[in-house]
């Protein structure tokens, strides 16, 4: 009877037993990896977002080089012909100086410490911060003759670096993330208009490299670009600081913390003009589960403006049925969560002469402003609505042409309902579009700076900001 085995039997055997040793060898070498992962190794030297390729370093003056590493790790720093060593503190912190150099370039500059950090193609020369609100940061894009600028932007010796925006309650180490970038057509063209120009008639004045670190925020008071210390100093500021003190607590953490949002959207007509608004036509309702709009046009959804929030079509949509638009995730004072929908294709002009208004439905946990988007208008400041807030049941908004405003800070323009290429939904968290705390873009985009060295700063600021109080900051800011 032993003879007798069964061999498919065997052969099973065998081959589970192989099987067996395979799957042991995999998980030994799972585990091999996993320890390797979480064995200390050396900590690569962290420097600033400011220092990358393609730099600029301020000449003539010392130059500060500074990061973070292991607790008393020794630090090796060289650029040029010149060298020093540190070690970092007790908190990991370095810094060194090195002395200053003549305009020119390009460099190498070399951070050594467990691990070694290489910059390619720094340069010496001119370094200026630009700073302000939607003046400075208009793009040469949009600028007078600015397509003619932007086809002979070709300057190797001009450097951009872009402060991404960020509101603190304290001053931060570091910047978020961001790169030094070389100036060509590319990336001039959504560069400042007024940073641009000021950095081409500079190189071309000095024939060396120039610099430009842009910090600027549209719609921000220059109270926001003040130190507390300054603010707190100036009589004429004080209130600002004591009405931000006695802010709401949602307000303020609102302020330092991210916040959820909701919302979603559905069944948008156009309400016809006269008495057929009982009629409306169609625009879209997002029941063939598409983001299309019955005129030709489309929905788009702005990622880069609100990076932790997601647009997705979800089903069932109102009354139980097809789909609806839905926007969530957390917003930030830094963020903006904006859904576009586009009359045509192409972004042209339609005619909305027929109709005197829009509707659709909404609900969710969040609040939200409705606007057109008007091609006569250039400075984003375009016929809308107040804030609305939704709720936890769909309720049904009515839009109607003639109630929309401008916020009046940009330029008057007639609306032109025969032109109107879309419109927009800027969605916010349940406190709406809260004040932003004072000195909040000083402590996210001014404080990370101030270590690196430069020849000085652009300011621009719109009208909204006059009298006394603009000079008592403008003062300050110097």
């Amino acid at each position: 009877m032993w003879f007798t085995l069964d061999l498919p039997s065997t052969e099973l055997v065998k081959r589970e037993r192989r099987s067996l040793m395979k799957n042991s060898r995999i998980l030994g070498y799972f585990l091999l990896f996993f320890v390797f992962l979480l064995s200390p190794l050396g900590a690569e030297p962290l420097l600033p977002h400011l220092f990358s390729d393609h730099m600029v370093i301020q000449r003539d003056t010392e130059i500060r080089i500074w990061g973070w590493a292991d607790a008393g790790e020794k630090i090796s720093v060289s650029l040029a012909a010149n060298s020093s060593q540190v070690t970092a503190d007790s908190d990991g912190n370095w810094k060194v100086i090195l002395p200053g150099m003549r305009a020119g370039g390009p460099f190498t500059l070399l951070v050594q410490g467990k691990k070694t950090v290489v910059f390619r193609d720094v340069m010496l020369g001119e370094v200026w911060v630009a700073s302000g609100q939607s003046n400075m940061t208009y793009a040469l894009s949009g600028a007078t003759g600015g397509e003619k600028e932007i086809f002979h932007a070709t300057y190797p010796g001009i450097r951009f670096f872009t402060v991404p925006r960020e509101i603190a309650i304290a001053p931060q180490p570091d910047t978020l993330p961001a790169t030094w970038e070389v100036c060509s057509p590319e990336t001039a063209k959504s560069f400042s208009a007024v940073s641009y120009f000021f950095a081409r008639d500079l190189h071309r004045a000095l024939s060396v490299p120039v610099g430009i670190i842009l910090s600027s925020w549209p719609g921000s008071a220059g109270e926001e670009w003040m130190d507390p210390d300054s603010l707190r100093r100036e009589p004429v500021l004080k209130p600002i600081a004591e009405r931000w003190g006695a802010s709401a607590t949602e307000v303020k953490s609102y302020a330092a913390h991210p916040a959820e949002f909701s919302m979603e959207f559905d069944d948008f007509e156009l309400l016809r003009a006269g008495n057929d608004s009982d009629d409306p036509v169609i625009l879209s309702n997002f029941d063939d589960g598409t983001a299309l709009v019955s005129t030709g046009g489309n929905w788009s959804y702005d990622w880069q403006g609100a990076p932790h929030s997601v647009f997705e079509l979800l089903a069932p949509g109102r009354g139980g049925k097809g789909f609806a638009a839905r926007v969530k995730g957390t917003l930030d004072g830094a963020s903006s969560s904006r859904i576009t929908a586009t009359f045509r294709q192409d972004n042209s002009a339609f005619n909305l002469t027929s109709f005197a208004g829009i509707r659709f439905w909404v609900r969710g946990n969040g609040s939200f402003q409705f606007r057109t988007l008007q091609p006569t208008i250039q400075d984003y400041d375009d016929y809308s609505t107040g804030d609305f807030q939704a709720a936890p049941e769909w309720k049904q908004i009515t839009i109607w042409f003639k109630d929309l405003k401008q916020a009046g800070w940009g330029v008057y323009a007639p609306l032109t309902v025969n032109a109107i290429s879309g419109f927009m939904i800027t969605n916010m968290t349940t406190v709406g579009d809260p004040p932003r705390p004072p000195s909040g873009l000083y402590q996210g985009m001014i404080a990370p700076l101030q270590p690196y060295w430069i020849r000085g700063a652009i300011w621009y600021q719109g009208e909204g900001m006059l009298g006394e109080r603009s000079s008592i900051v403008l003062s300050c800011l110097r």
